[in-house]
């Protein structure tokens, strides 16, 4: 029996092969950060019923302006384009994207909003409503026609794809074709038709005829900036449909399950005592039998994760973890969480690596810039499993936030992601931290290893970042409660 995904032309592309696997997707790695730009564009422009975006930042850089030009001319076609952000990631009540909200075809909502929208009242409005404030939308989700779907770790900017001048961050998604989509399509429906979700028509706006006017021009100006890459785009347009089309690119075909919290978990006073997400991450870690690897942009492993860690390392489970370098961080409060939790993470066996500020990545980035972090939300159990998504481990993530993850059951896309992960931790990317005990002393200190231009370097401290940073650091450890804030 055929899959039924009638007029999708990426559908059409897999629908031989779904058929003769019905309870499988096909999966494909999203790791270059130019490219996830463009394959979001060629899925946009491909579409031929709709297109469901929702993202926790859209910025209106030009990352963000080519995507809505596509987006506005699928419209234009006919397509249905729904954009959910949360109100966290808008820059201001005048950002670009808000402009789609214009077009009949096209309809844009604002989640958890603040209810007030001068900028400069959200500090008054965390004092009384913090509870619901400081819970945000984090999950990532891009779905063409509920038969193609990107989930991952990337929200909409120019440093999640490899467009900024300074620093870029390093991240993974995945591109699903299949149930998988179709199951994306479903998530995405609860959070656009929960109480949670404002249209963005209701959400009281400064912007008056003259104002749009001059975000239109604006939204030209920017548009106009990407000019000079149309004819790749248009090149790369090609080689992907055409790449999908005849299996040229790394597809694997596997089971998959899309986990994600309810929109329910942004109100305090209904949010579910168990996050979903968490509950799936718990079975699959109970699972694993002999390794798991995690890379998490933000890791912050309360009490539990350290005893989890421990129990996996008297089953004889390996565990490697990669998370940012302080340099690498862009989040200097989340470090501070982190390192307090540095020692136990290793005295529970498990192996740490850090990613470097200066990476070197010619091979996966178009444009390098000064600096990367680590934004990356992955795991593999065992080199069959593989878990994709927008869940970090630390606080926010298990109980503020809402999330997203795929899990997929294919070990060749296990594998590859291994090979991914192994890429990253290698030493001329990553610092291996490690506790080291001196010969004439009992007593144990941090030690980075890793290789800078080509020479072997150990560190006893934080690698890259200046006194003043790795002072605030230590500062912050000192803070009471500082968990609850991360």
């Amino acid at each position: 029996m055929s899959v039924p995904y009638g007029d999708s032309r990426i559908g059409r592309a897999f629908e031989r092969d779904l058929a003769r696997r019905p309870q499988q997707s096909a999966c494909l790695l999203l790791d270059e950060g130019t490219l996830a730009l463009f394959q979001r564009s060629v899925l946009a422009d491909v579409a031929t019923r709709s297109i469901d975006v929702q993202t926790y930042i859209y910025e209106d850089d030009p990352a963000g302006i080519v995507l809505m030009e596509r987006l506005f001319l699928a419209a234009e076609r006919g397509v249905r384009v729904r954009l959910l952000i949360d109100d966290n990631g808008l820059a201001s009540d005048t950002a670009l994207p808000l402009l789609l909200d214009d077009h009949p075809g096209i309809e844009v909502r604002i989640f958890n909003p603040f209810h007030l929208r001068a900028r400069w009242s959200r500090p008054l409005q965390y004092l009384f409503e913090f509870r619901r404030l400081n819970r945000r939308m984090h999950n990532k989700l891009f779905v063409v026609d509920a038969t193609a779907a990107i989930v991952g770790g990337r929200n909409v900017g120019g440093n999640y794809f490899d467009q900024d001048d300074d620093s870029n961050f390093t991240d993974t998604d995945v591109l699903l074709i299949g149930p998988a989509a179709r199951e994306s399509a479903s998530r995405f429906d609860e959070y656009w038709n929960s109480d949670y979700a404002w249209p963005a028509a209701a959400v009281p706006s400064p912007l008056d005829d003259r104002r749009r006017a001059e975000l239109m021009d604006r939204y030209r100006q920017r548009l106009a900036e990407f000019q000079d890459r149309r004819d790749r785009y248009h090149e790369l347009r090609r080689q992907f449909i055409e790449a999908l089309e005849t299996r040229a690119l790394d597809v694997h075909f596997g089971t998959t399950t899309v986990v994600a919290d309810p929109p329910t978990k942004v109100d305090p006073d209904l949010a579910p005592p168990l996050s979903p997400v968490v509950v799936a991450l718990s079975e699959e870690l109970q699972r694993a039998d002999h390794e798991i690897l995690i890379a998490s942009a933000y890791l912050v492993p309360g009490a539990e994760m350290a005893a989890v860690i421990r129990e996996l390392r008297e089953r004889s489970v390996a565990v490697t973890l990669l998370t940012n370098s302080l340099a690498s961080n862009d989040v200097t409060a989340v470090h501070a969480g982190y390192a307090k939790r540095r020692p136990a993470l290793l005295h529970s066996g498990a192996r740490l690596f850090e990613y470097q500020r200066f990476a070197s990545t010619p091979e996966r980035r178009d444009t390098p810039a000064s600096g990367s972090s680590l934004h990356s939300k992955t795991m593999v159990f065992d080199r069959m499993r593989a878990w994709v998504g927008s869940f970090n481990l630390d606080p926010r993530s298990v109980e503020l936030n809402t999330e997203i993850a795929v899990i997929v059951d294919s070990s060749s896309f296990a594998a590859e992601l291994a090979r991914r992960f192994e890429h990253d931790i290698a030493p001329q990317r990553s610092w291996q931290v490690e506790f080291v005990r001196a010969a004439d002393s009992s007593q144990q200190h941090l030690e980075w290893h890793g290789i800078r231009d080509g020479e072997q370097l150990t560190l006893q401290h934080e690698p890259d970042a200046s006194l003043m940073r790795r002072i605030s650091v230590q500062f912050m450890r000192l803070i009471p409660g500082l968990d609850g804030l991360l």
